[in-house]
C-alpha cells in the first residue's frame, strides 16, 4: 500500500514536471511572439524638427515687419517648411535653417490670424501655429485723393444699403427695403462727396 501511494506520488510529479516543461518551450519556441512584443516604429529615435521663435505676435497696419525663425534638428536633417494659405500680405522663405517671415498688411487687414505651419524631415512632421494680430495704425492714417471716374459704379455697405452713382452726377439709393431714391452727387473741396435727394 505504501509502495502504491509512492508510486502514484511519483507519477504525480513526474506529470506535473513534464506540464511545467512543456509550457516553458512553448514560450521559448515562439520567436514570432517575442518579435511582436518587441516590434518599434521605424522612425524609432529620430528627432522632430523644432521651430524656434516667437509664434504669437501683433503688427501694425501699413508697417512691414520681418520676423525670423530658427530651424533645429537634432539628427541635421533637412527640414522643409511650409505654411498653409497664407494671407497675400505675408510672404516667405527658407534658408540655412531659418524662416524668414515678413509681413505687410493694410487696414483692411486688421484682425486676428492664424497660420498652420508643417515642418517635415522627411521622415516626421510636427506642426506649428504662428499667430498675426494686425492693429490699427493710426499714425498712417493720410487723405485719399477722390476722382469722379473712381466713384462711378455700386458701392453696397454693411447695413446691405446699396448706392449706385452714375455719370452726371446722378445715382439711386436703394435701402435694405429695396425702397429707391433717386439723388445728385458731385465732389467737393478735399474730395469729399456731397448727396441730396431728388424725392
Amino acid at each position: 500500500m505504501v509502495r502504491q501511494s509512492r508510486l502514484l506520488f511519483c507519477l504525480l510529479c513526474a506529470v506535473f514536471l513534464f506540464g511545467c516543461g512543456g509550457s516553458s518551450s512553448a514560450d521559448i519556441s515562439s520567436p514570432d511572439l517575442v518579435e511582436l512584443n518587441n516590434a518599434t516604429p521605424s522612425n524609432t529615435g529620430n528627432a522632430l524638427p523644432e521651430l524656434r521663435g516667437l509664434l504669437s505676435n501683433r503688427v501694425l497696419a501699413q508697417e512691414q515687419t520681418v520676423f525670423v525663425f530658427d530651424i533645429h534638428d537634432a539628427d541635421d536633417d533637412a527640414v522643409s517648411v511650409s505654411l498653409t494659405s497664407p494671407p497675400d500680405w505675408l510672404t516667405y522663405q527658407v534658408s540655412n535653417d531659418t524662416l524668414t517671415v515678413t509681413v505687410n498688411p493694410d487696414f483692411f487687414d486688421i484682425g486676428n490670424y492664424r497660420i498652420d505651419t508643417l515642418l517635415s524631415d522627411g521622415k516626421n512632421d510636427r506642426a506649428y501655429v504662428i499667430e498675426f494680430a494686425v492693429d490699427d495704425n493710426p499714425a498712417r492714417y493720410g487723405f485719399i485723393r477722390i476722382t469722379e471716374s473712381g466713384l462711378i459704379g455700386t458701392h453696397r455697405f454693411q447695413s446691405r444699403d446699396v448706392l449706385h452713382l452714375y455719370e452726371s452726377g446722378k445715382g439711386l439709393f436703394v435701402d435694405i427695403f429695396k425702397n429707391e431714391f433717386q439723388v445728385r452727387w458731385n465732389l467737393i473741396a478735399l474730395g469729399r462727396l456731397q448727396s441730396s435727394s431728388t424725392m
